[in-house]
């Protein structure tokens, strides 16, 4: 159990629904925020079924955050050989500036040392400014920024990595 000055929460594996509330809540937000379609929801739907049930669940996890409901989301995945993904991170509009993405970020991290694997992946865009904040103050750098098609629209995507 971790706590900001305002509220207490916990960061553990999901609980029955959180699958759905983790598909629902990245839909939706992207959707809006940038303009992706129903094929956003379809990969973050296999993503997240995937992660319910890992294949390896000593190298992949995905991980809820909550206080009395869910709150916030991220998984860490195999990319490939030594290197780990990091993915589906979210935090609650309520919860933000509270401490409780970096918690998600370095519970992925930590739990991506332990499983033995050398470097951290992932991608993001330049929207994401407050997540991309974070990702540095945590060490990540941006190796790589290229346009992309996908989701219904054009976005510039950012790879970023992290050495373990």
């Amino acid at each position: 159990m971790e706590s900001s000055a305002d509220v207490t929460y916990t960061i553990g594996p999901p609980r029955p629904g959180d699958g759905g509330w983790v598909i629902a809540t990245h839909a939706a937000a992207y959707g809006k925020s940038h303009g992706y379609d129903a094929s956003f929801e379809v990969l973050v739907a296999r993503l997240v079924a995937n992660l319910l049930v890992p294949e390896d669940p000593t190298h992949e996890r995905l991980w809820i955050a909550r206080t009395d409901r869910a709150v916030g989301s991220i998984y860490c995945r195999r990319e490939d050989t030594g290197i780990a993904r990091l993915g589906l991170f979210w935090v609650d509009d309520g919860m933000r500036g509270q401490g409780l993405g970096a918690s998600l970020v370095r519970t992925c991290l930590d739990f991506a040392g332990t499983a033995g694997y050398g470097r951290v992946v992932l991608t993001t865009t330049p929207a994401q400014g407050a997540a991309r904040r974070l990702y540095a103050r945590a060490g990540f750098a941006c190796r790589r920024s290229h346009l992309e098609r996908g989701f219904g629209v054009e976005y510039t995507a950012e790879t970023w990595v992290k050495d373990l």
